[in-house]
């Protein structure tokens, strides 16, 4: 599971836009986005045939970046083309005039609006684009809205009043609107909620909002709560060992999880056991487990 700091070598392909038959400049037209751990991108506007995996867009406008920046202040790199949005089109970063996401302008060109991803640990996950893959998982799917359009979430993949729980017991602390950002490493609820899930291991202790716990402990399964799922369960569990960091045995370890004011974000400890489909046109997000 990489940390938003982790820096590798880049090997990904270079778009050079001299090289291809289909490209249109966008006069007038840029981009720029930025992360909090540093990373982004800026550039011209541009359009030309799109390919990610078979799913392909004709001319479909994207940013060629003469700026990309990853992790550690900006300083590091990844092993990547560049990144690919798939919020909702509101956030779409071309200016003057925001144009559709890759999700958006494919939707024309594929059975379903929806994406569906399978995030794993040992690099082997997958996104599905224009269809939902049956065979991908296992049990029933919970089904839940998402309010792109509300106050503060506009564009965002959130879920309002997300409570949490272990066991079966809900936590009494608070509900929290839960933001679904495949590109978040960590698990980011209240400060109340980390406060009753480490509450069950005995040992753990907090300083500054960092949690850390014995590591030879065993962290337990944690509960995410969706009271108005539109269908399913609304209790979908995630194995404790997804909010592990390290390996070591001995001594005190952290986590996955961390402490924020406001918005929470599910994190990769929750997307590494779930298929998950993300439907842009009536906004939903629906998730059961992995098979395998």
């Amino acid at each position: 599971m990489p940390s938003d700091q982790q820096s590798t070598v880049t090997s990904g392909s270079i778009y050079d836009p001299s090289r291809s038959s289909t490209y249109q400049e966008m006069t007038g037209f840029n981009f720029s986005l930025g992360y909090a751990d540093g990373s982004g991108a800026s550039g011209p506007a541009a359009m030309d045939t799109v390919n990610i995996g078979g799913a392909t867009v004709p001319n479909m406008p994207f940013g060629v970046c003469s700026d990309l920046r990853y992790g550690g202040g900006g300083s590091g790199s990844r092993d990547t083309d560049g990144p690919v949005g798939l919020g909702f089109g509101v956030e779409n970063s071309i200016r003057p005039t925001p144009q559709c996401t890759f999700m958006e302008c494919l939707e024309p060109y594929v059975p379903e609006p929806v994406f569906s991803t399978a995030f794993k640990t040992n690099n082997s996950g997958f996104i599905d684009f224009g269809y939902a893959d049956s065979a991908a998982y296992t049990g029933n799917l919970t089904t839940i809205p998402i309010a792109n359009t509300s106050s503060g979430n506009e564009g965002q993949w959130v879920y309002q009043g997300a409570q949490f729980g272990s066991g079966g017991q809900v936590f009494s602390a608070a509900a929290i609107d839960l933001d679904f950002d495949s590109g978040t490493s960590s698990l980011s609820v209240s400060a109340d909620i980390a406060s009753a899930y480490f509450g069950l291991i005995e040992g753990s202790s907090n300083s500054s909002g960092s949690w850390q716990y014995p590591c030879g402990s065993t962290l337990p399964d944690l509960d995410f709560i969706f009271n108005s799922a539109n269908s399913g369960p609304n209790t979908v569990t995630i194995p404790g060992a997804n909010l592990k960091n390290g390996d070591a045995s001995t001594g005190d370890c952290g986590t996955w999880m961390n402490v924020v004011t406001g918005r929470g974000n599910a994190g990769i400890p929750f997307y590494i056991s779930k298929y998950m489909i993300w439907n842009q046109s009536v906004p939903t997000l629906s998730f059961a487990d992995q098979v395998n």
